[in-house]
């Protein structure tokens, strides 16, 4: 799923219904946090949030999926 660049600054909790899901780009959107429900997304592959200047430090769901071997960029 491509949402980059679209002045998002938060996500629908629903993203986390998407269990086939393997990649979510939200690259440049000003993005304030990400739903915990993210974690969860075990089909996930790649989750890039580049150039969201509102996360100096990954956010707990982007860490999580990190650690079960999803590709985050930051």
């Amino acid at each position: 799923m491509d949402l980059r660049d679209n002045a998002l600054t938060a996500l629908p909790r629903e993203l986390g219904e998407l269990q086939r899901l393997r990649t979510l780009d939200l690259r440049a959107n000003p993005l304030r946090s990400l739903p915990d429900e993210l974690a969860g997304l075990d089909a996930l592959d790649k989750l890039d949030l580049r150039w969201t200047p509102f996360f100096p430090e990954l956010p707990a769901p982007a860490r999580a999926l990190a650690a079960r071997g999803c590709v985050v960029l930051h």
